[in-house]
């Protein structure tokens, strides 16, 4: 069991809490600041979704901005407000929750500081062990009137001393690093800063200006450290996830009615090499790149859809390739034919479907190897692709509040790795893009009620098959031993499989718009445990968080 010593939760509470200062709502003001992936009202604002609101948001590009979020936040206050929809009392208590942590109480069109803390108070219990962790995460944001915006945030987590993927140091019983950090500009053409609606309590002014905003031209430019996370999957994202720890990156958004076109340039971390490859090479380190570019296209807001090319590149002292950036090249092309470096280039197509009110259906297909020729025994390469199919319905047989949803997750193996080590899609030994790797299949069952203002019931089950190894492990082509003639094929998932299903008891009581609290009880059987033939594991596991953050706001 972990003890925690008292005076180091003091000191790192306090050390964050100089930079925070006061009490209130840490989000207050409609700035370009990214909503982070970890706040709760994503799960709001996907439940109202599905009931036909804020289809302005476009789901399968997130995080979203603040301003964004409050916007179309706006619009549906006021469709409300005229009667042109109706709105459940399950509606009014998640937008009485959003409204509370974004609306802004004060209004500025010059120097704005918002300093705050995100804090975690959590308990896991597995058997007959028990942990308790604090996590903390301030944020201190700069904005300069509503088209710059500057942002810190650093994380101090305790969990992450017991995380295998966590290799950085430890600080008075702490782990921790600079989450977010970056600058953003946006434009809105005919938007000028004092045009922006503002809430008075309900009651809003500018509203003409939150329409236009919502529905014209968007540009914003993005420098520094942020999150990624593409897709429609909600047990986790096939492309980029935040799963992975946030990424340094250029981004460029170009917004135009129902399109996004999107930029990206970032820079991982570097590879340690093999004492092997160091030898071969010269170095220890090879440098890592990655790139891609995104179109995605809403139609009539229902259905949208989302097209990306990512290609991660490198090598031991490999250069920034700017060809690689440029926003219409086929990286696969070039690959092919350009005489550059090699590259793991992946596809994928991302789609989100609302054909009726309460009804959902997602999906996502990720390619990063397809085999089309059969000229030798490379072409006997098993491939490898990543699928995510689901669906959500809300309100089921009447019930107002509640939601279900089903999902089925298959990543086939050697997915994201690479013969060349540098080129595993992985971040700081996390994979970028799905949470539990490939060589899997997941079914996920949700159920989920609101039975009260603030208190929110579910269930889920999980079932898991997951074969042996990881996109960190070497690989391997037992294919080139094979001829043509022979072929080559394997089980899916490959090598031992690991099988566990999991029932889940969630409840959430929102008790305050700046405070909340979770509590999961599970029950997990496992087969063939840490992929060792026979050996089960059954148990029970108990989670309990308390959430709450703390900020203010200066203008000048």
């Amino acid at each position: 069991m972990r003890i925690l010593k008292i005076k180091n939760i003091k000191t790192c509470t306090f050390l964050l809490f100089v930079q925070s200062l006061f009490l209130g709502s840490v989000l207050h003001t409609q700035t370009v600041a990214t909503l982070p992936t970890y706040h709760w009202a994503y799960d709001y604002l996907h439940q109202l979704r599905v009931r036909g609101y804020l289809t302005e948001l476009n789901a399968l590009q997130q995080p979203y901005l603040e301003r964004d979020v409050l916007q179309s936040l706006i619009r549906l206050l006021d469709q409300i407000g005229q009667g042109k929809i109706s709105a459940t009392k399950q509606d009014q208590w998640r937008l009485d929750f959003l409204l509370k942590a974004l609306q802004n109480p004060k209004r500025s069109t010059g120097l704005i500081f918002e300093p705050g803390i995100w804090a975690d108070q959590s308990i896991h219990s597995v058997d007959e062990e028990t942990k308790f962790y604090t996590q903390l995460r301030s944020q201190v944001g700069v904005g300069l009137g509503a088209s710059l915006y500057f942002y810190n945030g650093i994380r101090l987590d305790q969990e992450l001393l017991d995380d295998p993927t966590y290799t950085r140091k430890e600080w008075r019983g702490f782990a921790g690093f600079t989450e977010q950090s970056y600058v953003r500009f946006t434009h809105i053409p005919g938007q000028a800063n004092d045009d922006l609606p503002v809430f008075q309590g309900r009651r809003i002014t500018n509203l003409d200006h939150a329409k236009g905003g919502c529905d014209g031209a968007h540009f914003s430019v993005t420098i520094g450290r942020d999150f990624l996370n593409w897709g429609a999957g909600k047990t986790g994202r096939l492309l980029f996830s935040d799963y992975a720890q946030p990424l340094d990156q250029i981004a460029i958004d170009l917004k135009y009615k129902g399109l996004q076109f999107t930029i990206l340039a970032a820079q991982l971390e570097k590879w340690g090499l093999s004492d092997s490859l160091a030898k071969k090479y010269g170095t220890r380190r090879a440098n890592r790149y990655l790139s891609a570019h995104r179109l995605t296209i809403n139609f009539k807001r229902q259905l949208y859809l989302g097209l990306t090319e990512a290609l991660l590149y490198g090598g031991p002292d490999a250069d920034w390739q700017l060809k690689y950036h440029n926003p219409l090249l086929y990286y696969h092309g070039e690959l092919l034919n350009g005489g550059g470096s090699d590259g793991n280039g992946l596809l994928y197509l991302d789609l989100d479907w609302y054909p009726w009110r309460n009804w959902e259906f997602y999906g996502e297909i990720l390619v990063d190897d397809f085999q089309l020729e059969k000229t030798g025994p490379g072409d006997l390469e098993p491939n490898e692709v990543g699928t995510i199919i689901g669906l959500r319905h809300g309100d089921m047989l009447g019930l107002k509040g509640s939601l279900v949803g089903l999902e089925y997750v298959r990543i086939a193996n050697r997915t994201y790795n690479s013969p060349f080590e540098w080129e595993k899609f992985s971040y700081f030994n996390r994979p970028i893009g799905y949470l539990l790797g490939n060589n899997l299949d997941r079914w996920n069952c949700i159920v989920n009620y609101w039975v009260m203002k603030g208190l929110q019931v579910g269930f889920s089950f999980d079932y898991i098959r997951q074969g042996k190894g990881s996109i960190l492990d070497a690989w391997d082509a037992p294919w080139m031993n094979r001829t043509l003639a022979e072929g080559y094929h394997e089980p899916f998932p490959y090598g031992v499989v690991e099988k566990s299903a999991v029932l889940t008891l969630n409840l959430k009581y929102h008790f305050r718009a700046n405070a909340l609290i979770e509590s999961q009880m599970s029950y997990r059987s496992l087969e063939n445990a840490g992929h060792q033939s026979g050996d089960t594991e059954n148990g029970w596991k108990f989670f309990f968080r308390l959430h709450w953050d703390i900020g203010g706001i200066w203008s000048y």
